[in-house]
């Protein structure tokens, strides 16, 4: 069964830009490397510019895990990290539909 990944998090106030130009490259590096990635996407809120999720899908948890060791996810989040307020939000679920 399907894993997915759900994480909620807020960026520091006026990075949006540069946090989704990271995250693109980021997006890019994942979409050509890892082909046990069935979905990923960045969203923003509509109520808070400061608020966005992250969805991933993976085909079981073990993909999910391979996806958290990368060498480029470690540098690239690191990246990422220094735009994000606080701790995100991580949410872990079997995918029960398409």
């Amino acid at each position: 069964m399907a894993i997915a990944r759900i994480t909620r998090l807020r960026i520091l106030e006026e990075t949006n830009e540069t946090f989704e130009s990271v995250h693109a490259r980021f997006y890019k590096h994942v979409k050509a490397n890892e082909p046990n990635l069935l979905k990923y996407s960045l969203g923003k809120s509509k109520n808070d510019p400061s608020e966005y999720v992250i969805y991933e899908e993976y085909p079981d948890e073990g993909a999910m895990v391979a996806h958290g060791r990368t060498v480029h996810f470690n540098n690239e989040w690191t990246k990422l990290g220094l735009f994000i307020e606080g701790h995100p939000e991580t949410l872990v679920t079997e995918v029960l539909t398409d």
